[in-house]
């Protein structure tokens, strides 16, 4: 799955960096973790190097690095999914990067997406369309709820006045699947040592995180940066994303959009 969206986000980044720019598609760094049968990774990894010669590959085992029992994380995602969070203390010599979600696919040029003046935000992103998640308080608000049904009321009452106080009412959350992220800004706010605690303190997930960090100062881009395919039509989308568990790769229900996924598959068939 990953080098099928991999080799797509190449595929499209490979067009449209040209020299004198730097190709943002020369260095691509990957947060692992261990599968259970290391053998295949390692065989995977030296087949991916060797389907893209130019690229180089930065691995990152991310496998010792343990957020504890996160509450608020959805049940079908990983824990991989929070490796995105410590990117800033990961890759300390990069100032910019662009975070990819695997479950998404580029149709168009990331180019312009890298290229986004940030107007000195540390987060560009694109606003969620679903109604349901749009309310930053409410996010936190529903965190609160979980925490009290846990059993934790005074973990809950702390969430409500650590967030209410650092934001004003109210915000509108992003999606985190597909960012820009301004690495040296998130060093100098120090993300890492101020907010990653929440993750154990209050089962925050990598989303609730982020959102919690920027609030409402991020740098709000088009969402045909990170068009949700199953909500919205894909219409001069440069990048489309299947949130939650309706993903292209299963066959045993109806997803929104597979056709893009498999279409992506048979060329990288090809390459093959």
């Amino acid at each position: 799955v990953w080098r099928v969206a991999l080799g797509n986000a190449r595929q499209r980044t490979s067009r449209h960096f040209s020299p004198p720019r730097m190709p943002v598609s020369q260095s691509w760094t990957i947060a692992t973790r261990r599968p259970r049968n290391p053998e295949p990774g390692r065989a995977e990894g030296a087949a991916t190097a060797r389907l893209f010669p130019t690229v180089s590959f930065v691995w990152l085992p991310c496998d010792d690095v343990d957020y504890g029992r996160i509450g608020g994380m959805n049940p079908w995602v990983s824990t991989a999914t929070m490796d995105r969070t410590i990117l800033p203390a990961l890759l300390e010599d990069v100032h910019r990067i662009i975070h990819f979600d695997l479950d998404a696919l580029c149709l168009g040029d990331l180019a312009g997406l890298f290229d986004v003046d940030m107007e000195g935000t540390a987060i560009a992103g694109a606003t969620t369309p679903q109604p349901r998640f749009l309310s930053g308080f409410h996010t936190f608000r529903r965190n609160a709820e979980r925490l009290r049904k846990e059993g934790h009321p005074d973990l809950a009452r702390e969430v409500v006045l650590r967030t209410h106080s650092q934001h004003e009412f109210d915000f509108d959350v992003f999606n985190a699947g597909i960012m820009l992220l301004d690495l040296d800004k998130m060093r100098e706010d120090d993300f890492c040592g101020r907010y990653l605690p929440n993750v154990q303190r209050f089962g925050f997930n990598g989303q609730v995180v982020l959102n919690a960090y920027v609030g409402g100062k991020r740098k709000v881009v088009s969402n045909k940066w990170n068009r949700l395919i199953r909500l919205e039509a894909d219409r001069e989308a440069n990048a489309v994303h299947w949130v939650g568990q309706f993903k292209p790769w299963r066959t045993d229900l109806y997803v929104t959009g597979r056709e893009l996924w498999q279409a992506q598959e048979k060329r990288f068939a090809e390459r093959e």
